[in-house]
């Protein structure tokens, strides 16, 4: 069951700047490389088209001559390669976060869907602003960007998160009654 939270930007980090600068840019064969994480149905190496967010993207990639090859990790090792390695010039999917700009170029939004919670149909939960949600522990993704908002609550420690490595860990946890609510887009929730 999903409450939703906002709706999010979905944007691919860099592609505006290689799309724009490709005439002075010299890739080896013509390849540019990103990373990203297994998070269907947007991306995912076993997914058809390798998932509807990188079939969009090679698509953009293609039309400027240009062939993306996507490689996928763990989401913080993803971050963490577009960041320091050489190899890549960027990663995605990502939510908008200003904080990001300080590493990151941000694309034009290629999609969007609704972040929400998951919660047990045996106990829901009744809210109308996040702060009424103070009294619960609510599954995160580490290392995943949510709204503003709710980041900024969770890092004030004012909302009580406990992360893990990946969303279905969450829904684990949830199922076991570790956490009250989880933090999830509605379409990986039905994947």
């Amino acid at each position: 069951m999903m409450k939703a939270i906002s709706v999010f930007r979905m944007t691919v980090c860099l592609m505006l700047l290689i799309a724009g600068m490709q005439a002075n840019l010299a890739f080896a064969d013509n390849k540019v490389y990103l990373t990203s994480l297994d998070w269907p149905p947007y991306t995912g190496e076993s997914l058809p088209g390798q998932g509807a967010s990188v079939a969009v993207a090679k698509a953009v990639f293609a039309e400027a001559g240009l062939e993306l090859v996507v490689d996928f990790y763990p989401w913080k090792r993803a971050v963490n390669l577009a960041k320091n390695d050489e190899k890549y010039v960027g990663y995605f999917p990502e939510y908008y976060s200003a904080d990001l700009e300080q590493d990151f170029i941000f694309s034009e939004p290629m999609g969007n869907g609704p972040l929400g919670f998951a919660q047990r149909k045996d106990n829901p939960v009744t809210w109308q602003s996040l702060s009424d949600l103070k009294p619960f522990k609510i599954g995160t993704v580490s290392g995943y960007v949510n709204t503003t908002e709710f980041d900024q609550m969770a890092e004030a420690g004012t909302i009580k998160v406990d992360s893990s490595g990946d969303d279905v860990k969450n829904l684990l946890k949830l199922n076991a009654k570790r956490v009250k609510l989880a933090v999830i887009d509605k379409y990986t929730l039905h994947e």
